[in-house]
C-alpha cells in the first residue's frame, strides 16, 4: 500500500520553443531512509485554449529505493542554524532500533518501516567544531552520523591589495562573523582578476581567524588589476 505523503500543484507558462518541463522536489526525509515514489499529471489552464482542459492520466510511478545498509542518514551534513532536521536509522535484517539521540538528548522514534525509524530535531543551534553527533542504538550495534551547523559566510570587509616586491600582489581582508564551520567545512575564499580572467583559490582560513589573505602573481607589463573576492561554504 502506497501512502501519499504530499500533493503539490505547480503552474508554469509554456513557451513555443520548450519541449520538456522540469520540476524539482525535495523530500523532508532523506531519500535513503525508505523508498520514495513520484508521479505527475497535467492539464491546460488557459481561457483561450480550445482543446480539452481535463486532467491527464497519471504518469507511471518513478521509484527511488531506500538504502539497505545499516546506517544513519543524512551523512555528515552542513546546515544553517534554525534548520529543522529529520534523521533516520536503518537496521539490518533481524535487528531492532532501540533508540536515537541528537547530541546528548534522546528523541521519540518515528516508525518508518520494518527496518527504519526516524527522529525530528527542530531549530538546530550552531555546533561545536567537531559537529553534533546523531547516534542510533541497535540491539547489537551502534550507527551514527554528524551534523555541522554554521552560518553562511559574512561579507568580507576591508579588502585591500598591495605589492612590495613587484612579484606578488597580496590581498587581505577581514573575515567578519565566524561561521562556526572549520577545516574542510570552513569557508572557501577565491580571487578572480577581471582583465586576465584568472581564478585563484585561496583556501580556508585557520579556525577563529579574524583576517585572511591571498596571493596573486603579477603579470608582466600589466599595471591595472580588478579583483573580485568570493566566499562560499560547502554544500
Amino acid at each position: 500500500c502506497m501512502e501519499v505523503a504530499e500533493t503539490v500543484s505547480y503552474n508554469t507558462t509554456w513557451e513555443k520553443n520548450e519541449q520538456l518541463f522540469r520540476y524539482n522536489w525535495t523530500s523532508d526525509l532523506p531519500l535513503e531512509c525508505l523508498a520514495h515514489s513520484v508521479r505527475i499529471r497535467c492539464r491546460v489552464y488557459d481561457q483561450y485554449y480550445l482543446g480539452s482542459k481535463e486532467w491527464s492520466s497519471w504518469s507511471l510511478l518513478k521509484t527511488i529505493p531506500g538504502s539497505r545498509t545499516s546506517a544513519v542518514f543524512p551523512v555528515d551534513t552542513v546546515v544553517s542554524p534554525g534548520s529543522n532536521m529529520t534523521f533516520c536509522c536503518i537496521a539490518e535484517e533481524g535487528h531492532t532500533i532501540k533508540s536515537m539521540s541528537y547530541g546528548y538528548q534522546d528523541y521519540p522514534l518515528i516508525h518508518l518501516g520494518r527496518l527504519s525509524s526516524a527522529i525530528k530535531v527542530y531549530n538546530v543551534n550552531v555546533s561545536d567544531q567537531s559537529g553534533t553527533n546523531i547516534v542510533c542504538d541497535l540491539e547489537s550495534d551502534t550507527q551514527g552520523s554528524v551534523l555541522f551547523v554554521g552560518y553562511p559566510p559574512d561579507v568580507p570587509q576591508r579588502l585591500s591589495c598591495e605589492t612590495r616586491s613587484f612579484d606578488v600582489i597580496i590581498c587581505t581582508w577581514k573575515i567578519g562573523r565566524q561561521t562556526g564551520l572549520y577545516s574542510e567545512r570552513g569557508t572557501n575564499y577565491s580571487l578572480y582578476e577581471k582583465f586576465s580572467r584568472k581564478y585563484i583559490p585561496c583556501g580556508v582560513p585557520p579556525p577563529l581567524s579574524e583576517r585572511f589573505h591571498c596571493n596573486f602573481n603579477i603579470i608582466p607589463n600589466v599595471d591595472h588589476y580588478n579583483f573580485t573576492l568570493s566566499a562560499s561554504n560547502p554544500p
